[in-house]
């Protein structure tokens, strides 16, 4: 369900950035409407061509970047993952070693009680 979610989220989000895209470009040409009457009928100004070249070139090298960034927040958000995982089995075989040095102090001792025990019983037999 969250797989869903999260393949979905960047999909509204391009329909809503679209969406304001062709508004503003829509109000755009209502308002060269109300100020210029008709718009089309100017003369062609050649010199916006390297403008709008330009523009679809930046529209175009941002897109590439957003998906740069996104690609790389993943990789860095999966490598933060692994680093805290590591962490926490740092901290579990430290507690295993920790546990394992209390069983070891504890034979010591069995095996010292055993051992005086066993001279005890050396001397009585």
């Amino acid at each position: 369900m969250n797989e869903r979610r999260e393949k979905l989220k960047p999909l509204l989000k391009t329909r809503i950035a679209w969406g304001l895209v062709i508004i503003a470009a829509g109000a755009g040409f209502l308002l060269g409407m109300v100020f210029f009457d008709k718009p089309w009928h100017l003369p062609p100004a050649w010199g916006d061509v390297p403008t709008w070249l330009l523009t679809a070139g930046a529209a175009i090298t941002a897109r590439y970047a957003v998906r740069a960034y996104s690609e790389q927040h993943r990789e860095v958000t999966a490598i933060e993952q692994q680093v805290k995982d590591g962490q926490e089995l740092a901290r579990q075989q430290a507690r295993l070693l920790e546990l394992q040095g209390e069983q070891l102090d504890t034979q010591r001792q069995q095996f010292a009680e055993q051992r005086d025990l066993n001279e005890r019983l050396a001397v009585a037999l």
